[in-house]
């Protein structure tokens, strides 16, 4: 198995929830639990059966109604909990996924996130509120034009951004649907959802492998990470292939579409970064014949922590097999993009 920093559980609520948390199964994160008030949504899912809850709700889903499934949550509590200790054991993290918009994620997404606190109470964290974080699929603007698509988003993503300020979870990665089809033109309809949830889990998972690699230059060590995953707010990550020679000035354009060209929400504020990191990756031949390096490395991360207003950002400098260069970045303690929640709620008349 792949050396991570964390071993890092996944709790799927709804179809879109279960999707994602079944993208980080095929990643080889094992711990992972999908729970939906719709039995035929859970079959979809390519996981095994002992790690589908299904909610008893007389209807067979909770269709757009967000009350059904908190209230099926809550009620449940207990064989939800008894689910976590048989499949998590012990864990680093818990991440709870949602879709924004549908009843089943929307309604879930509270009491979740309260059971999967206490757990981490109950195995030993003292601060488990920084052990829990939430992953937040937004609608396509196709889907956005349903007012109760666009009302239950502006629902649970006000939720998230409560539970973020009151320092109850951490972090939030808000995802934007609407990009899939800018950053991977041409899919088909059975490709879509699988594509954008595989590039979710990939983003994830490499910030959570860097840190364990190791360093003849600079290292992102797992301190730093940790720094980041429990600055609050929100988060965004990204990867970016350096185009061009090695230089300062294409290492900070690399580092702008990082933030940029990936389906994390590319609208926060970035001044608003409680932490940071930017990781290059270079292949042996850059390392080996490129005069001053380190040098224009160094000045290019200072450029990118005046973007950020930050005193320091993170960094690491590590090899890889893939040719040229390529730069991740990783910003923690974001606000909520302003505009956003005034943004759905129009839409929801």
């Amino acid at each position: 198995m792949q050396d991570r920093v964390y071993d890092v559980a996944f709790i799927g609520a709804g179809q879109g929830g279960g999707r994602i948390a079944a993208a980080f199964y095929d990643r080889g994160y094992e711990k992972v639990l999908a729970v939906n008030t719709a039995p035929q949504d859970l079959n979809r899912l390519n996981i095994p059966d002992e790690k589908k809850i299904a909610l008893p709700c007389e209807r067979h889903g909770a269709g757009k109604d967000p009350s059904v499934a908190e209230s099926l949550v809550k009620a449940n509590s207990d064989s939800i909990k008894e689910k976590l200790k048989s499949e998590f054991g012990y864990c680093d993290r818990i991440i709870v996924c949602i879709g924004a918009g549908g009843g089943t994620g929307t309604g879930s997404c509270g009491p979740l996130v309260s059971i999967a606190v206490e757990y981490m109470r109950s195995i030993g964290f003292k601060d488990p509120n920084k052990k829990v974080g939430v992953i937040c699929s937004m609608p396509t603007d196709g889907e956005y034009r349903s007012p109760a698509v666009a009302r239950n988003a502006g629902l649970v993503i006000g939720r998230v951004r409560t539970l973020s300020r009151n320092k109850e979870i951490s972090p939030a990665i808000l995802i934007d649907n609407n990009k899939i089809r800018d950053i991977f033109p041409g899919l088909t309809m059975r490709e879509f959802w699988p594509t954008a949830n595989k590039s979710v889990a990939e983003a994830f998972d490499a910030f959570n492998a860097i840190p364990c690699l190791d360093s003849p230059f600079a290292s992102f060590d797992p301190s730093d990470y940790e720094g980041v995953m429990e600055s609050g707010g929100f988060m965004s990550m990204g990867v970016s292939k350096v185009e061009g020679e090695p230089n300062k000035e294409n290492f900070i354009e690399s580092f702008e579409r990082s933030l940029k060209e990936n389906i994390v929400c590319d609208t926060y504020s970035m001044k608003t970064s409680m932490a940071s990191a930017c990781i290059f990756s270079c292949s042996p031949e850059i390392t080996e014949s490129t005069p001053g390096l380190m040098d224009e490395i160094d000045d290019a991360l200072d450029a990118m922590a005046s973007r950020l207003q930050s005193e320091y950002i993170h960094r690491g400098v590590y090899e890889s097999d893939d040719d040229g260069v390529k730069i991740y970045t990783i910003a923690g303690g974001l606000s909520l993009p302003e505009g956003l929640l005034q943004k759905l709620d129009r839409l929801s008349r």
